[in-house]
């Protein structure tokens, strides 16, 4: 199958073009320094450390950095495959709307996660260069708070 996407992951955009064969992951993503130790009650369900593999080949780490009442910063990484050259790694303003996690990611760009019922993220890549959004399903990594 060939595909074309656009990933804009913080502000510097990155080209992926090919097919599935070959695109495992050849890096793992950079882990954050620091967890959000606590977070208000809303974000309680994205706190911790998860990491996942966008479209199950390129690997993605994910943590709250800090998250008031009403706005956070997340802490997104990504690793290198066959179609992405450079793991890199961003802290970028995100909010909560309707039990849902947006994640600004650029101009264009936005990552939206979900929690799922088997204490996972299913997440979509947002981004206007691209026909369809990027799933990435997050596992915990390790919880750093457990909402109280």
């Amino acid at each position: 199958m060939r595909w074309l996407a656009i990933i804009g992951l913080g502000c510097a955009t990155a080209a992926m073009a090919g097919s599935d064969q070959g695109a495992d992951t050849l890096a793992p993503a950079p882990r954050p320094g620091t967890v959000a130790a606590q977070v208000a009650p809303r974000f309680a369900a994205f706190a911790g450390l998860w990491q996942g593999k966008w479209e199950g080949t390129l690997d993605v780490v994910f943590a709250l950095q800090s998250a008031d009442q009403t706005d956070c910063r997340a802490y997104v990484s990504w690793g290198q495959n066959a179609l992405v050259a450079d793991a890199g790694e961003t802290v970028t303003p995100c909010r909560e709307v309707g039990g849902e996690l947006v994640i600004w990611m650029g101009e264009h760009n936005m990552i939206v996660l979900e929690p799922d019922q088997d204490d996972t993220l299913f997440g979509l890549f947002y981004t206007q260069d691209a026909e369809r959004p990027f799933r990435v399903v997050l596992r915990p990594e390790s919880r750093e708070n457990d909402g109280g």
